[in-house]
């Protein structure tokens, strides 16, 4: 018979809390005393559907970046929103499956993905948004951040600098 484990509160608090329970202003309460030079915004966060919610993402990630730093963006590349697949793939012993694809709406992908170590197997349902080069663009810029460069030839890494630093060296994303 299978262990069956209460499911555990997503989260409370004030402000908007993530599905799986993150508090998304605690982290922007959280005032740290010192700034870095890089800040990691990964798992495909940018991609989240809700356009609010992205830009707090990003302006949490301007707070903690210094003047001279860099943020470094994975995004699901606009690519991937064509090709994507059900499947199952091994990687360092551990089985990943894409489920329950669907396409709720233009420009946007569903699925739950599943991750098994040996008996143990986790889950996360989510729904991603297609974010073009154009759009990842106005959504930096919102929040103070431009497109330094595209790290990969499909997009979906991004590093992103201060605007006052991006436009000071005059780069041009791609």
């Amino acid at each position: 018979m299978a262990e069956t484990r209460p499911t555990p509160d997503p989260g409370t608090g004030p402000g908007v809390i993530t599905p799986d329970g993150c508090a998304v202003e605690l982290y922007r309460v959280l005032r740290v005393r010192r700034r870095f030079d890089v800040v990691l915004l990964a798992s495909f966060l940018v991609n989240v559907p809700d356009p609010a919610l992205r830009r707090r993402f990003l302006a949490a990630c301007r707070d903690h970046v210094r003047d001279r730093g860099c943020v470094l963006v994975q995004r699901h590349s606009p690519g991937w929103f064509d090709e994507v697949a059900e499947g199952e793939r091994v990687s360092g012993g551990i089985v990943f499956r894409l489920r329950d694809l669907r396409r709720p709406g233009p420009g946007l992908v569903a699925a739950t993905a599943e991750y098994q170590v040996g008996e143990r197997v986790w889950t996360q349902t989510f729904t991603a948004e297609r974010l073009g080069n154009q759009a990842l663009e106005a959504a930096m810029a919102e929040v103070g951040l431009a497109v330094d460069a595209y790290l990969t030839p499909d997009g979906s890494w991004v590093r992103a600098v201060p605007v006052s630093r991006g436009r000071a060296l005059g780069r041009s994303p791609r």
